[in-house]
């Protein structure tokens, strides 16, 4: 195999024991009819079946296979990075392990790097077997990114997408230990393009992202993307402080100048009640998105690394 490929293939995997195989062959098929020289990259991330073992098999037979192991499941945005650190092609190709990003569209995005794009970028079109809850989730999720100012993140877009050389060694700058790798790349600018494509059923297993993952992965995208649910936090508690001063005033001068001229017939000491309970609501909102960033900078103060890789099993063809 070349020294340095032109296509890095990634496939972050984690309990894709049964989708190895298949999906390896239909990769090669389509790549080996591109007439592209490539390498296959699997950064197997903690699994606890057979995956290792299936790729270790593929691995004896294929020296275009390059396998890095994690010392334990780390997460997959940790293992994507891990992906992209490690290609070594003039450009690299993510895609998930379970067989759900279609790489018949692989010719395209090539196609288009060819031209000139340094980043192409997989847009789930229709994907009904996802579910309500998570079609639902991620409109909200591109929603709120819009409203937070994090515009850089390309909306419905996904981890399916080639990225050019260039654009690898900017990724390899950055630091962050809680990431969102969509929203490093789609932030790192270079010339963009996208694509569309319709999920795929997956064939085997099921989903290891729950939707506590998925959660967790939203708040990590919007802390790392912007700063305005800061700014909007505090402007909004200016806000909140310059009405209830003014519903007090109000209150004061219809009870005991105006003689309830209003007839509101309640106490002020509700009103009060209310004000204070909506305060301490907003109170806690704030403290709750404080915390998510001052969680961050723990983090970044530790300084461990974001993976570690187990040399010992992981196999390096080049």
């Amino acid at each position: 195999m070349s020294k340095h490929p032109t296509l890095s293939i990634i496939l972050p995997v984690y309990n894709e024991a049964e989708n190895i195989k298949w999906f390896y062959q239909e990769l090669c098929q389509i790549l080996e009819k591109l007439g592209e020289t490539f390498e296959i990259i699997y950064v197997n991330d903690g699994s606890k079946d057979d995956t290792e073992q299936n790729i270790l098999a593929l691995a004896k037979k294929d020296k275009r296979i390059i396998y890095i192991c994690l010392a334990r499941n780390f997460g997959k945005e940790a293992a994507t990075s891990a992906g992209i650190h490690g290609a070594s092609g003039d450009a690299a190709v993510i895609l998930d392990g379970d067989g759900q990003h279609p790489p018949e569209k692989i010719p395209e995005m090539v196609a288009l790097w060819r031209q000139g794009f340094q980043h192409v970028v997989g847009i789930r079109g229709s994907n009904e077997k996802a579910g309500f809850v998570k079609n639902t989730g991620s409109k909200v999720f591109y929603m709120f990114a819009k409203l937070m100012g994090a515009d850089a993140l390309v909306a419905k877009s996904t981890d399916f997408r080639l990225i050019d050389r260039e654009l690898i060694e900017t990724f390899r700058l950055y630091g962050e230990k809680k990431r969102m790798t969509r929203s490093l790349l789609d932030w790192s600018g270079y010339t963009t393009t996208i694509i569309t494509f319709d999920a795929r059923e997956r064939t085997h297993g099921s989903a290891s992202y729950t939707l506590k993952a998925l959660f967790r992965l939203a708040l990590n995208g919007y802390v790392g993307s912007t700063l305005r649910p800061l700014y909007l936090v505090g402007s909004l508690g200016a806000l909140i402080t310059v009405l209830s001063g003014m519903t007090i005033i109000l209150l004061l001068l219809n009870e005991f100048l105006l003689g309830d001229v209003l007839a509101l017939g309640v106490k002020g000491t509700a009103y009060i009640a209310l004000l204070v309970t909506f305060l301490v609501g907003i109170l806690m909102i704030s403290q709750g998105i404080v915390a998510a960033y001052v969680a961050n900078i723990h983090l970044e103060a530790q300084n461990r690394p974001l993976y570690i890789i187990n040399k010992a099993r992981s196999i390096y063809h080049r």
